[in-house]
């Protein structure tokens, strides 16, 4: 989830089928928080649009995480 309310609203509206269709994929999972929650800490993080995805799924976080 990026936070932006049109799309945050459009992700909580079809997140129960998306997770059922998608392996549990969770669309408004905060995924950097949820990284550091696990015990890991980001030494680097980039934060990037997927064009080609459909718009509630675009945001996307790619980057290294150390287990401390």
């Amino acid at each position: 989830a990026d936070g932006r309310p049109g799309r945050l609203k459009w992700q909580r509206r079809v997140e129960p089928v998306w997770k059922h269709l998608m392996g549990n994929c969770h669309l408004t999972r905060r995924t950097e928080a949820a990284i550091a929650a696990a015990g890991f800490e980001i030494e680097r993080i980039q934060r990037e649009s997927i064009r080609k995805a459909l718009p509630i799924v675009r945001p996307s976080i790619r980057g290294i995480a150390r287990k401390v």
